[in-house]
């Protein structure tokens, strides 16, 4: 049983380890390729999104990697019906 404790926890470190390297590369160069908001961003922000951008940086990293598109738009029953107007 010890092991596979140990053997969860350093995997768990490897993840997290791995994940603030992403996260401090993804602030620096990422957020902006992916969020049209994120170009000027202060500090501030940038500081916010580590954690996040550790703990999902394989998310991120998937649409990092396949480059700027749209947002993800919302779906909701009062924009499916206006879409059907049109």
């Amino acid at each position: 049983m010890t092991a596979a404790v140990h053997i969860f926890v350093w995997a768990f470190t490897a993840y997290l380890a791995a994940g603030f390297v992403f996260a401090v590369l993804f602030v620096i160069f990422g957020a902006q390729r992916i969020d049209s908001q994120a170009p000027g961003s202060t500090l501030g922000f940038r500081a916010i999104v580590i954690p996040g951008a550790t703990a999902l940086w394989p998310l991120l990293l998937a649409r990092w990697t396949r480059g700027v598109g749209d947002p993800p738009g919302e779906r909701n029953a009062h924009r499916n019906s206006s879409l059907r107007e049109v």
